[in-house]
């Protein structure tokens, strides 16, 4: 089962992920617009499922919320 507080978290999280890919200057344009749709679907995903539009038995809702982590472990490891 999924933590709602874990995903406020994450969201939170993916916010200040945004925020370094915005300002970062080691991407050139291709890459920054690429982070910033990857950054802008995960957040999508993580508003629909705290305004309960995903259940949160989905089948692939684990997946997405590990995807939507390593995600921001990447960009805060290398931004």
């Amino acid at each position: 089962m999924i933590d709602m507080a874990g995903i406020a978290e994450l969201s939170s999280t993916l916010d200040g992920c945004s925020e370094l890919i915005s300002s970062s200057d080691r991407l050139n344009d291709k890459l920054r617009v690429n982070l910033q749709n990857h950054a802008l679907v995960y957040a999508a995903f993580l508003t629909d499922l705290q305004n309960q539009k995903i259940t949160a038995d989905a089948p692939t809702l684990e997946t997405m919320v590990g995807a939507c982590k390593e995600f921001c472990d990447l960009i805060k490891t290398f931004l």
